[in-house]
Parts: C-alpha cells; sequence; structure tokens
C-alpha cells in the first residue's frame, strides 16, 4: 500500500511539472532566449497584431552545437487598431498558428524559420528546414500535440 501511494504522488508530480512546462514564465532561460528570438520574428512579420506563445513542439535541445528548438505561436487581430501594442485587446479566433523552428544548420550556422503551421503540416518547409543537421522529413508530425487550437490560457509570452 505505502508503495502504491509513492508511485501516485510520483505519478501526480511528473503531471504537474509537464504542465508547467508549457507555460511561458515557466520555461528555462537556456530556451526562453531562443523563444524571445523567434517571438520576436513573429511580432516582426505579423505588426500591429497580437502574437502570443503556445507551445512547445518536441523536446527542445538548446546545446550550442546541437541547438534545435521547435515553438508554435498563435496570431490574433485586436480589437480595435491601437497606437500602442500594450493596448490591444486580442480577439478570441486565431488568424495564424506560427511554426517556428531556431536550429544549428549542417554548415553550424543559426537557422530560423518561421511560417504558418499548415505550411509545416504538409511538409512545405521541408526543403528549408532541411538545412538543420538530424532533420528528418515529416518528423515535427509526430511530435505535434492534438490540442484544441483555440486553447490560450492568459497572455504570458505575448507581445
Amino acid at each position: 500500500m505505502d508503495g502504491t501511494l509513492k508511485v501516485l504522488l510520483l505519478a501526480a508530480l511528473i503531471l504537474l511539472v509537464s504542465v508547467q512546462a508549457s507555460k511561458y514564465e515557466s520555461l528555462p532561460d537556456g530556451i526562453r532566449k531562443h523563444v524571445d528570438k523567434a517571438l520576436n520574428n513573429v511580432r516582426n512579420t505579423y505588426e500591429g497584431h497580437h502574437v502570443a506563445y503556445e507551445s512547445l513542439i518536441g523536446t527542445p535541445r538548446p546545446m550550442e552545437k546541437s541547438l534545435h528548438i521547435n515553438v508554435l505561436f498563435t496570431v490574433k487581430k485586436c480589437e480595435s487598431n491601437p497606437h500602442n501594442m500594450d493596448e490591444c485587446v486580442p480577439q478570441s479566433k486565431t488568424l495564424y498558428r506560427i511554426d517556428c523552428l531556431l536550429c544549428k544548420t549542417k554548415d553550424n550556422e543559426e537557422l530560423l524559420d518561421c511560417a504558418k503551421w499548415l505550411e509545416v503540416k504538409n511538409n512545405k518547409r521541408d526543403a528549408h528546414r532541411g538545412k538543420c543537421s538530424g532533420f528528418l522529413p515529416g518528423s515535427h508530425i509526430l511530435a505535434q500535440k492534438t490540442e484544441d487550437s483555440q486553447k490560450m490560457g492568459g497572455c504570458p509570452g505575448c507581445m
């Protein structure tokens, strides 16, 4: 009985840690700096829109020599056209889900590729992402979460 209780507590702890890892504020600094790079790229592309961190895709590798971080963002329109993005109130409907991959290429260069999630899902970015060392075409599909695309849970990581 005592062993069963320990196993249940351990399982609950593992579940709690995995849920926390999906939140922007709980990302380790080594990963967050790369997520911020991608976030700024998407923010510049969708200027005047609300851009928010949604989740990591797969297991990130933030090591310098084998950098590979795949992150998902949501892009929404603002309720009104604010002069300052701090005044943006995001609409509930998601316009786009953006998949960003930050990796080291086979030439040891850093590559940041951000595209609409459907383009990535349909393998339309494989030629570009294939420059990453250790890239397996279609492997991103195996790591996708199958959660409600509207789920956002607050706005930490929004810009």
